[in-house]
């Protein structure tokens, strides 16, 4: 049986995120710009209304929810095939 990490004496724990070194913490805060972004670009699609704004706001959703449906693929395959583990 594993033993958890709470039982190697490496202090208490910090934080409830996995371990993922720069790259992991680069490519979070890269998908939170994206997601920040995307919620001011669709405001200002509403505030402003240009034309064709419905087609542009559905374009930039369906790419939205595309990487959000890549993200979650990612996870469950680096999962199952144990590509998360340090």
């Amino acid at each position: 049986m594993r033993q958890g990490v709470g039982g190697l004496g490496l202090g208490e724990k910090l934080g409830s995120y996995p371990i993922a070194g720069v790259g992991g913490g680069l490519a979070q805060m890269a998908r939170r710009v994206g997601v920040m972004l995307y919620v001011v670009i669709i405001v200002c699609l509403i505030a402003i209304t240009p034309p064709a704004a419905f087609a542009k706001g559905a374009v930039m959703t369906a790419v939205v929810v595309v990487l959000f449906g890549l993200m979650l693929a990612w996870r469950r395959t680096s999962a199952r095939f144990g590509l998360r583990r340090c």
